[in-house]
């Protein structure tokens, strides 16, 4: 993400999280002041959920073919999450269960980013260890 078309979506996006944080920050002590019950859904796309995305956005770059497709599909997710984040949409709080499994599926795909084909570790030997 090198080029001025990579970063304005960097920016875009990092402004997306900011303005999210601060809307929710201002919203949630409104609300915490109307009611004392616990929200059952997210206003919008929590920051937290490109954690699961990313991930998974690499293991398919590493399952599929080729990697042409993936020069753009970082900057088309990262602008598509950062937009979702400001979008005015209800999404459900996942239950434990829920969460249980999509941490146990993040785990899976980070392991298998970091010991496919040598993984990570391979390329750090490659890259910074390669006069040792």
């Amino acid at each position: 993400m090198r080029r001025i078309y990579s970063m304005a979506i960097l920016v875009l996006y990092g402004l997306a999280g900011v303005i999210r944080l601060g809307y929710f920050n201002v919203m949630e002590t409104k609300r915490q002041q109307e009611t004392s019950e616990n929200r059952k859904y997210y206003q919008g796309l929590p920051i937290t959920s490109m954690s699961v995305v990313l991930p998974l956005l690499f293991v398919v770059s590493l399952i599929l073919p080729g990697y042409h497709w993936f020069l753009y599909a970082p900057h088309i997710t990262v602008a598509v999450v950062g937009i979702l984040f400001v979008a005015d949409f209800k999404f459900r709080k996942p239950t434990n269960k829920e969460l249980a499994v999509l941490v146990g599926i993040v785990g899976v795909a980070v392991l298998f980013i970091l010991f496919y084909n040598g993984g990570w570790w391979e390329f750090c030997r490659a890259r910074f260890f390669r006069h040792m």
